[in-house]
């Protein structure tokens, strides 16, 4: 897999570490994303980035 995308709030929940849960989402409340990942020769998983509301990035 090399990319992949789907919905996350757009507000981060930092609060209790089990939020009450919501369903269903407030759709106005959703934005799209995506997530791309670069691998290694060998299939290695080198690299995730998202971009979105919560953009981030991890290198392994």
């Amino acid at each position: 897999m090399i990319q992949a995308t789907g919905r996350e709030a757009k507000k981060v929940n930092r609060g209790p570490v089990f939020p009450s849960f919501q369903c269903p989402l407030d759709p106005t409340q959703l934005a799209n994303y995506t997530q791309t990942y670069r691998y290694d020769a060998s299939g290695n998983l080198l690299q995730l980035t998202h971009t979105g509301t919560q953009s981030h990035s991890r290198t392994l």
